[in-house]
């Protein structure tokens, strides 16, 4: 359970300014990749997750859906240097699409920046409906109309937000973390460094380039 002021409302809002040793480890770990990577005799390209501009959060959500009416939801809240601030992971039953599947993602993605104490962020999903229902481009008449219309609230008390589209190969760590949820049941919650299964994930998306 977080607190109303977590460690990271207190940097962004009150602007103090706090070290976090394993912010150093991680932006080690991002050089390393990031050298290896430019070394290496092949095709490159760059990167597909963008990072949000300075002193931004970004989170990243996902769901995934079987036709049995299970799925899982996900979300990945990260800075400006791709650093892994906190997320969520949770199964999902009762699904009736994939559809309501993403709603309820986005449903989740909002609580959880509720709790960590987050009033600006950008929300960015590979769900092309949703985000275009979010900027009010379309109109989803549908059982889940319901979900998005507490998600169109929830959104209008927070100070700045913002809906994004993705490719699907740019939310690779939503997605990693959305199959974790469904495959092991598991209901998770954190703050700071993110689950190792996903730190692979997490680590490419602050490199310089991808292989391809």
């Amino acid at each position: 359970m977080f607190h109303k002021e977590t460690l990271l409302s207190r940097e962004l809002v009150k602007g103090e300014s706090i070290s976090h040793p394993r912010k150093s480890a991680f932006a080690i770990k991002a050089i390393t990749a990031n050298y290896e990577t430019a070394n290496k005799n092949s095709v490159e390209k760059e990167i597909k997750w963008l990072r949000p501009n300075r002193g931004k959060l970004k989170l990243n959500i996902d769901a995934s859906y079987y036709p049995n009416g299970l799925g899982s939801v996900a979300g990945v809240l990260r800075d400006s240097k791709g650093e892994v601030q906190g997320g969520f992971c949770r199964p999902i039953d009762n699904l009736l699409s994939a559809a309501m599947a993403e709603a309820k993602a986005l449903h989740e993605g909002l609580v959880f920046l509720e709790r960590f104490g987050c009033l600006s962020c950008q929300v960015e999903a590979d769900a092309l409906e949703l985000i275009q229902a979010c900027n009010g481009d379309v109109d989803i008449n549908s059982p889940y109309a319901a979900i998005l219309a507490d998600c169109f609230q929830k959104a209008k008390e927070m100070e700045e937000i913002s809906f994004l589209h993705c490719h699907r190969e740019a939310n690779q760590v939503g997605h990693e973390l959305a199959k974790l949820a469904y495959i092991n049941r598991e209901n998770r919650v954190w703050e700071g460094d993110p689950p190792d299964v996903i730190l692979p994930f997490v680590m490419n998306d602050v490199t310089l380039f991808t292989t391809l």
